[in-house]
């Protein structure tokens, strides 16, 4: 194992994102009169802008917490290599400062890696802490935009590029830890079962990835455009293999209000140079 390639984790291109925990539905009321998500008319999305912008919206209003994940497979030197990659993110009202816990690990024919990196920011700086193979280092660079802190720029290309209809409407039956809904009482399950806009979708996949196919994906959303649950799956082909796509999203709490700062994050802004006026 001395001598495994792990340097190509550290090539890998993925985004935040994260593993839906769909608390339990109640039915509706059939003819209750209930108002649709943004971005949602008669029972289908035809705005992901609007219901995106909703979404981050709310969130940073309140302050929230979210976990992530996803799986792709990626050519790096002249091999296959299957990575998995989950997140935990804290983020305190209008982004102001956050928290990130991430892990990557990447398995080929060759050999395994693990990755972790911690991240601090604010809506200035951010600092990085990744341990690799027994080393940490450390690095700076601009705070995360709030559409990248909500997952919206995650799940924009998916959102565009099928139809999304409502298949189920019901009230959510406490999710939280004091048993109260997390969000509005409303949950609409949006679902999509084919590709239609493969641009869209191709972004997201690894170079050398080619015919995007069996795509599915399903949201559920309250009322006031908060995305609770994301989930979409693909399959590709790479290098004559074919391999499968997923992703996730799943919001844990809202009301975060602080999130402590990390030991470490003095040394990561003085080895850069960086400073911060939080």
């Amino acid at each position: 194992m001395a001598n495994t390639p792990r340097r190509w984790v550290l090539a890998l291109a993925l985004v935040m994102v994260t593993a839906p925990a769909a608390g339990p539905l109640v039915a509706a009321q059939e003819g209750e009169d209930r108002s649709e998500p943004p971005g949602v008319t008669d029972g289908e999305l035809d705005s992901s802008t609007s219901l995106l912008r909703a979404h981050t919206s709310a969130l940073l209003a309140d302050g929230f917490s979210a976990n992530g994940s996803a799986n792709v497979t990626v050519y790096r030197r002249g091999v296959l290599v299957d990575v998995h990659r989950t997140a935990n993110r804290s983020v305190v009202v209008d982004g102001a400062e956050y928290r990130q816990s991430q892990q990557t690990d990447a398995k080929a024919t060759v050999g395994s890696a693990t990755r972790g990196t911690e991240f601090w920011g604010n809506d200035s700086v951010e600092a990085r802490q990744r341990v690799e193979n027994g080393r940490t280092s450390y690095e700076t660079g601009e705070g995360k935009s709030n559409g990248s802190l909500s997952a919206a720029f995650l799940m924009r290309p998916y959102l565009r590029s099928a139809t999304y209809t409502v298949t189920d409407t019901g009230t959510a039956n406490g999710s939280s830890s004091s048993g109260e809904p997390i969000g509005g009482e409303m949950r609409y399950t949006l679902t999509a079962t084919e590709l239609e806009n493969a641009t869209h979708i191709e972004t997201q996949l690894p170079n050398g990835a080619s015919d995007p196919r069996n795509f599915s994906a399903t949201v559920v959303v309250d009322e006031d455009g908060r995305i609770h649950e994301f989930d979409a799956t693909l399959d590709y082909t790479i290098k004559g293999s074919d391999r499968t796509h997923t992703i996730s999203f799943d919001l844990q709490e809202l009301g975060v209000s602080s999130v402590s700062r990390p030991s470490w994050v003095g040394e990561a802004l003085g080895e850069t140079g960086t400073t911060t006026g939080t």
